[in-house]
């Protein structure tokens, strides 16, 4: 065969180290610009090679030819690395969309919080400033006055705690989420990367 001619078919072999090539280098992740190119430099790799040809589509799988052709380990093996190049490719897409929720709800969170220590200082430097009148309108209650605006401090403290509490319990839920989510996605990755090892050590078998 020579360099010039294209061939039709690839091996399974092909096939699968392909697979490896693209789970390895994520080209599909690339920057926004940038996926052309990155996808440029994995066909490169491939084009380099002399046994190599040309570029496939992957994902289209005809299970009666895998019958027929008594490979279904091998195009098993495939469509495991397949599957777990989608699930990058889907981690991938939906990880700014969750990062934007997950700042989305930190900053409710904070406004919340902003917003309910506003609140209760108004609240109490209307009352302790409405005391301060009265006491000089009525010097006679001047006691019962200051110790209703201590009681009525004390209050808002202790609500304002309630509140600060709660906010805060509803961060930590906030980063377990998150952080959730990252062990999942590296859980995935780290299996995939097992499946690809398994993968080197059947064909080198």
């Amino acid at each position: 065969m020579t360099n010039n001619e294209k061939r039709r078919n690839w091996t399974s072999d092909e096939d699968r180290a392909f697979l490896i090539q693209v789970a390895a280098d994520r080209p599909f992740g690339a920057e926004k610009g940038q996926l052309k190119k990155a996808w440029q430099a994995v066909a490169d790799k491939w084009m380099a090679c002399d046994h190599f040809g040309r570029v496939v589509d992957g994902k289209k799988f005809d299970a009666a030819s895998v019958i027929l052709s008594g490979s279904d380990e091998d195009e098993l093996e495939k469509h495991v690395l397949l599957d777990d190049i989608c699930t990058l490719l889907d981690d991938m897409k939906n990880a700014p969309a969750t990062q934007t929720q997950g700042d989305s709800d930190k900053d409710k969170i904070e406004q919340g919080g902003l917003l309910v220590r506003d609140m209760a200082m108004k609240t109490l430097k209307r009352q302790c400033g409405g005391d301060a009148d009265e006491s000089q309108k009525r010097p006679a209650v001047e006691n019962r006055r200051n110790s209703l605006a201590t009681v009525i401090a004390a209050e808002s403290e202790r609500e304002l705690a309630v509140c600060e509490k709660e906010l805060d319990f509803q961060r930590q839920n906030l980063n377990c989420d998150i952080q959730q989510r990252e062990l999942d996605r590296d859980e995935r990755k780290a299996e995939q990367e097992h499946q690809v090892v398994m993968a080197k050590l059947r064909r080198t078998s």
